[in-house]
């Protein structure tokens, strides 16, 4: 059985690749998560659990995350990718991700926002305090764009 996890990092990454693998594989190397095997979870912080920085950890590692990503292959396009923590007033926090072609980090950032908004609201929760990361990537042949929240103990 797996046990809660009580740190997370938020991190985003943008890059070029020779193929739409290879660009995804790079945004996540930029992001600094591209050596660790990505478990894709959804979207419930646990409660007491803290956002730091990413420490070292060993390359192969199994990693819950929640993950926007957003991969190109129209030169000039714009791609975005976000993802939004909203905590509560009890310590309980949602996680909302969006990534688009044709916004701004900015835009991605507050679609993001609203859905977090609205699965508080859902909850019966009150917004106590929000983190995020959002980035951007502007194509120039194959690119992709990643934002992540990854958790580790």
């Amino acid at each position: 059985m797996w046990s809660l996890p009580k740190k997370a990092t938020l991190v985003s990454g943008s890059a070029e690749g020779a193929t739409r693998l290879n660009a995804l594989d790079n945004a996540l190397l930029n992001a600094g998560i591209g050596d660790f095997n990505l478990i894709k979870v959804s979207s419930i912080l646990p409660k007491d659990a803290v956002i730091v920085d990413l420490p070292k950890i060993e390359a192969g590692t199994l990693m819950p995350c929640v993950l926007a990503k957003k991969i190109s292959d129209i030169p000039g396009q714009r791609i975005s990718a976000s993802i939004v923590v909203a905590l509560s007033e009890d310590n309980i926090g949602v996680i909302t991700e969006n990534s688009e072609t044709d916004i701004s980090k900015e835009e991605s950032y507050m679609r993001s926002l609203e859905a977090a908004r609205n699965m508080l609201v859902e909850r019966g929760l009150k917004l106590k305090e929000t983190e995020y990361v959002s980035r951007e990537h502007i194509v120039e042949n194959i690119g992709a764009v990643v934002a992540a929240l990854v958790f580790f103990k």
